[in-house]
């Protein structure tokens, strides 16, 4: 979330590029994490819902953030302060 944040603050293509980078390996520790985790703890049989219902948490998650950000940019009537 902090790369996330900082993403606002690039003033160049380095600090993006950066920023970018800093994202991406925490977006593949937390990808990896709980479907490990997931799969260590869930019987075999189990698993296949299991994972289903996470990724499906995650993509609603994706859903209503981008709406909600969506409809703050509308009701503010500025991208930007929908964006800090």
């Amino acid at each position: 979330s902090t790369a996330m944040v900082g993403l606002a603050y690039c003033d160049d293509y380095t600090q993006l590029a950066a920023a970018l980078g800093l994202w991406s390996i925490g977006s593949s520790m937390l990808s990896t994490a709980p479907l490990a985790h997931l799969s260590d703890k869930v019987d075999d049989a189990k698993r296949a819902q299991a994972i289903a219902l996470l990724r499906t948490c995650g993509d609603v998650g994706f859903l209503i953030g981008a709406t909600g950000i969506g409809a703050l940019a509308d009701w503010t009537g500025s991208l930007e302060t929908a964006m800090q």
